[in-house]
């Protein structure tokens, strides 16, 4: 009968039988003097069919349960344990038995938690990730609810009790090793945004229930944002380097007029344009284009005419543009080092450039090393290389650097911490300080009147968007040049 009981789970039933049994042979015991074989058959029995009836009502725990039979499971395991318990063990109701009965609560359900996320197909990082919060947030809320309704509200001095801060804490630590394990398969600053904001709302959904966990969270997505951002200006580095050394001077391609598959130093059309000024160059001011907090964001025209420039500028910007969409503010210290870093070592590769190719940019204009240029095509090529390169340094200390910064700090704001230091006093340390690595480097022409410095005309106040920038574009970004 019994067996039957727990095989149909009629739970209530089942315990009625065993408690009949307990009280009839609990008699029998106290009216027998000699022991009866029969009945200890029986006794034995019972105590197998009450392990059993307990096996099945855990293994009921691990299944997908509604609030209210999951009361009623946890109800039958109270009476069962009060029925089969035996001297010494600890009683039904008692604080070390409610500890236990948690543990075994939490175990239980853990498996089904689990079980959910099992099937989710993994072949799609982000899909993959956004199905896992998904599920555990709404699991995970029931679970708690579950928990919180059989088990009441023990806290102490406001903290969660001991054996649900232990389980919250472990699955936790769990769901954060399935991000670091998934999220570096994710480049795309979009789907990332996304991921940051529904796992800061699966933390902060969870606040209500006293399991808030968004402050480690931000950890795992700053560390990947930041090796992402490192990784994209490293590679922009390294491209302005190829572009540079292909116009070294001992090239075997000969003259750079006959390389259209590199990508100039400065056009044609500019370099022709400026010959009337006894080499020196002309820095067209840009159009003002305000955005909407009436600073201009738009990219200087002048570096149209320097394309080697305008692609490293252009990948810049294209990184600003994907990190404006996963914009963690904590990231500013760490992420200002390596753009400041990306732009020093773009500086120090044109270092290395002039000084592989013997160039010295501080001759005056026609020489090279001091002498006056031959007209031998070597000579030709290292004379013209030479002004190309001072141009081009004058356009990155005057335009480049403080246009750069000034787009970074479009993200991440410097706040104004008094009126004697503001945020434009900040930007403004930051360029001395590329000034003096070009100082250092010897990429500045000392005499001021090499070159004339851009004047900026006022901002206007057309509207932009949000962007940092738009890409550098031009049609002659192609020509036939140094």
């Amino acid at each position: 009968l019994l067996e039957a009981c727990i095989h149909n789970e009629l739970f209530d039933s089942a315990l009625d039988v065993i408690q009949f049994a307990n009280e009839t042979f609990q008699v029998d015991e106290k009216a027998e003097a000699a022991p009866n074989v029969v009945i200890e058959c029986l006794v034995r029995e019972v105590a197998q069919m009450t392990t059993t009836m307990r096996e099945k009502l855990l293994q009921k725990l691990r299944e997908d349960l509604q609030l209210a039979l999951c009361v009623r499971i946890v109800g039958y395991l109270r009476r069962l344990d009060a029925l089969a318990r035996n001297d010494g063990e600890v009683a039904v109701n008692s604080v070390e038995y409610e500890k236990q009965l948690k543990e075994e609560f939490l175990t239980c359900r853990n498996v089904w938690l689990s079980s959910l996320s099992r099937g989710i197909s993994s072949s799609d990082p982000y899909q993959y990730i956004i199905q896992v919060i998904d599920v555990k947030r709404t699991s995970w809320f029931d679970l708690i609810t579950q928990y919180s309704a059989i088990f009441g509200s023990e806290n102490v001095d406001g903290k969660v009790d001991p054996p649900l801060c232990r389980w919250a804490t472990t699955t936790v630590a769990n769901f954060i090793q399935i991000l670091m394990k998934q999220l570096p398969k994710i480049d795309d600053f979009s789907s990332i945004a996304t991921i940051l904001e529904q796992s800061l709302f699966f933390g902060g959904s969870l606040g209500r229930v006293g399991v808030d966990f968004r402050a480690v969270l931000v950890v795992d997505f700053e560390d990947h944002v930041l090796n992402l951002m490192t990784e994209y200006w490293r590679a922009a580095c390294r491209e302005f380097q190829e572009n540079l050394n292909a116009h070294s001077v001992s090239s075997s391609s000969g003259s750079s007029f006959s390389a259209p598959s590199k990508t100039p130093i400065v056009i044609a059309s500019y370099r022709s344009s400026s010959n009337g000024a006894s080499g020196n160059f002309f820095f067209a001011s840009r159009s003002a284009a305000a955005s909407s907090d009436g600073e201009d964001y738009s990219p200087p025209r002048c570096l149209m005419s320097f394309p080697v420039l305008a692609e490293f500028t252009n990948a810049l910007l294209s990184s600003l543009n994907e990190l404006r969409l996963c914009t963690i503010m904590s990231l500013q210290n760490r992420l200002g080092k390596k753009f400041q870093s990306a732009i020093g070592t773009m500086l120090l590769t044109i270092a290395d450039f002039v000084v592989e190719n013997g160039l010295d940019i501080h001759a005056p204009n026609g020489e090279t090393n001091g002498e006056v240029s031959s007209t031998t095509p070597r000579n030709a090529k290292a004379a013209a290389l030479t002004d190309s390169v001072r141009a081009m340094n004058e356009v990155i200390r005057s335009e480049l650097v403080p246009y750069l910064i000034k787009c970074f700090h479009r993200l991440f704001p410097i706040p104004a911490t008094s009126a004697a230091f503001s945020a434009a006093t900040a930007v403004d340390k930051e360029v001395e300080g590329f000034d003096e690595i070009m100082r250092e480097a010897g990429l500045l022409v000392p005499t001021p009147l090499s070159v004339p410095e851009t004047k900026r005309e006022p901002e206007g106040t057309a509207d932009t968007p949000d962007a940092v920038a738009p890409p550098v574009t031009d049609a002659d970004a192609h020509a036939d040049v140094v």
